[in-house]
C-alpha cells in the first residue's frame, strides 16, 4: 500500500499537463482494491439457499438488534422519569 501511495504522490506533485488519466488509474485501482475486499468479506445470508430463507441470518440479527433498543430506550426512559421527578421534588 505503501508503494502506491508513494506513486500516486510523485504523479500528484509532477507539474503541469494533464491530471485525467491518473485520476482515472486511481479510480479503477480503488475500484479493483474495493471488489478483492468485497469477496473476502462473509455475508449475513446463505447463498444455497432459495427465497426467504436465505436471509435468515439476517433477519434473525435484525430482531434481535430492534429488541435491543427498544430494551434500551425504555430502560433509558424509565430512569429518566425517575430521576425527573425526584430532582422536580428536591427542586420545589
Amino acid at each position: 500500500m505503501a508503494a502506491s501511495s508513494a506513486t500516486v504522490s510523485k504523479q500528484s506533485s509532477s507539474g503541469g499537463g494533464n491530471k485525467s488519466p491518473a485520476v482515472v488509474g486511481r479510480t479503477r485501482n480503488f475500484a479493483s482494491e474495493v471488489t478483492t475486499e468485497l469477496r473476502k468479506a462473509t455475508w449475513p445470508w446463505d447463498p444455497k439457499e432459495k427465497g426467504f430463507k436465505k436471509y435468515k441470518e439476517l433477519t434473525d440479527s435484525t430482531i434481535v438488534v430492534t429488541i435491543a433498543m427498544l430494551l434500551l430506550g425504555g430502560y433509558v426512559a424509565f430512569w429518566d422519569l425517575i430521576l425527573s421527578s425526584i430532582f422536580g421534588l428536591l427542586s420545589r
